[in-house]
């Protein structure tokens, strides 16, 4: 095996972390590498999709793992050992890839023994990092210094939307995007595959509030904890119309004129496709990212789950109706900043210098 994806998904966790990974491991075997993924087996994962996709899955059992600096020590002696059961004291894999909140560079460290390089996807720069190349697709304007003092100075930094992990129908589709004028007549309603804070039922139950003429496309994951409430919510509004785990998300944002949704991964998916949105952040990692796209004029921006409510984001579409110029503009801004080959400027860049 040449790459190894270390990464964890439920219902807390959410799918973001196993959707990019997967774009990335999909390059990479499509370069004739052999990929695999360590993930332990919470509630709500997306492991069996991972297996499904063609990928062999090592399984770690089922606890949700501490904070940093609480018991990570325990983390990192139960995984070297899964290491050596599975693979054995000589097996060296080109490239070991984490995408985790909690492990950080004790981690990193110790699994060196284990692999060539060591890349780390973050997002938070709130940990240190022992690594070869860093990726933080995200837009802060804080930029590269982020970083500083949290990785080696000879470590690569690949930094912002240029190198967004997108699926290869995003990069594809970009060019099928059709000509806009502004005006919003259908929505795309998406908070990831698990939206722990329902805060689809949440849009949905104000939707009586707004009475313009607009069709509505609901996208929510299989794992969905209120997927049955959420249906039965979608089957009373008639210009309204649910996904469930649709592989078809690239041609519904073409379709939107607008998103309603989180802060998360999706961002990326959207600007590549120039779709702007009310946003909602429903992690902290989130709001950083918001806040950003809201000061370049792209986003509405409406604060943390808890702090907003339903007929709030009712009121940002209604003024977003009449300002056609400014939805035009967010829309070539977002397509601007995102061509949908980030994956491959990745790949390449991790390539350079490993002999394959």
């Amino acid at each position: 095996m040449d790459v190894l994806f270390r990464l964890d998904s439920s219902l807390l966790i959410g799918t973001g972390h196993a959707v990019r990974c997967l774009t990335l491991a999909e390059e990479f075997r499509s370069r004739g590498f052999s990929v695999g993924f360590i993930c332990r087996d919470l509630s709500g994962n997306y492991n069996k999709i991972i297996q499904k996709l063609g990928y062999e899955l090592f399984t770690l059992p089922n606890y949700q793992m501490s904070p940093i600096s609480e018991g990570l020590m325990d983390t990192v002696n139960e995984e070297i050992n899964f290491m050596w059961t599975e693979f054995g004291p000589n097996f060296n894999f080109k490239f070991l890839v984490v995408d985790h909140y909690s492990l950080d560079s004790q981690w990193e460290k110790a699994m060196s023994q284990f692999t060539e390089k060591i890349v780390v996807i973050d997002d938070l720069a709130n940990r240190n990092h022992h690594c070869d190349y860093l990726i933080d697709q995200n837009n802060y304007l804080n930029g590269y210094n982020r970083y500083d003092g949290i990785v080696s100075e000879s470590c690569t930094r690949m930094l912002g939307p240029q190198y967004a992990l997108l699926r290869k129908e995003f990069r594809t589709k970009k060019s099928e995007v059709r000509t806009k004028d502004g005006s919003i007549k259908r929505v795309m309603i998406c908070f990831g595959g698990t939206d722990p804070t329902n805060e689809t039922s949440k849009v949905l139950n104000n939707i009586n509030l707004f009475d313009e003429d607009l069709f509505f496309d609901v996208i929510i994951g299989e794992n969905n904890p209120n997927k049955y409430n959420i249906r039965l919510l979608c089957a009373n509004i008639s210009n309204c119309r649910l996904h469930i785990q649709t592989t078809k998300i690239a041609d519904l944002m073409i379709k939107a004129d607008l998103a309603i949704c989180s802060g998360g991964t999706m961002t990326w998916e959207r600007y590549c496709l120039g779709l702007p949105a009310v946003i909602i952040a429903v992690a902290d990692n989130q709001v950083e990212i918001a806040k950003t796209s809201a000061m370049l004029n792209i986003d509405v921006y409406l604060g943390e789950s808890k702090d907003v409510e339903g007929y709030q984001v009712w009121e940002a579409v209604e003024r977003l109706l009449s300002q056609k110029e400014v939805v035009l503009s967010a829309s070539v801004k977002a397509s601007s900043l995102v061509d949908g080959l980030g994956v491959t400027y990745v790949v390449n860049n991790l390539l350079d210098k490993v002999q394959t």
